[in-house]
């Protein structure tokens, strides 16, 4: 069953050129990769969740072919009969959320929540932009609602 949504998720700049049909006049095809889309059962009840972010999207504003995202989060989804709902959410952070994995990155058994974003001060300077990597912690024992950083 397909389901949608008017939020953007998997949003990404990657892109690959199709054709070209005179790109003087900036008539390009671009095909945009989504980002990569995590399925995993962090709280064992049997059903698997869709951990994917999430980003306001500027586009329409912007000529054709241009992406630009100031902002995101990563949210856990799970299907409910009726379509997909929130499990948790990371808070926003500034920047563009660009990969999530799972790892265990302590050591300790425990999955944690990595991602890295690209952090743009201003849309047209991105050779000043810089980049991170974070982790959070997984919290969906007992009902949890959030990723704790």
């Amino acid at each position: 069953q397909l389901w949608r949504s008017r939020k953007r998720f998997g949003a990404s700049t990657n892109y690959l050129i199709g054709a070209i049909e005179d790109q003087r006049y900036n008539q390009v095809e671009y095909f945009y990769l989504p980002s990569p889309i995590v399925l995993s059962d962090l709280n064992q009840d049997g059903i698997l969740e869709i951990i994917v972010n999430r980003s306001p999207d500027y586009s329409s504003l912007l000529p054709q072919g241009f992406k630009y995202y100031e902002a995101g989060e990563i949210v856990s989804l799970s299907w409910n009969q009726l379509g997909l709902v929130e499990n948790w959410k990371t808070r926003e952070v500034g920047g563009m959320v660009t990969a999530i994995r799972l790892g265990d990155l302590t050591h300790d058994g425990v999955q944690e929540l990595i991602a890295s974003i690209v952090m743009g001060k201003e849309m047209l300077k991105f050779w000043e932009s810089r980049s991170a990597v974070f982790s959070y912690d997984i919290n969906v024992a007992a009902g949890a609602q959030r990723a704790n950083k």
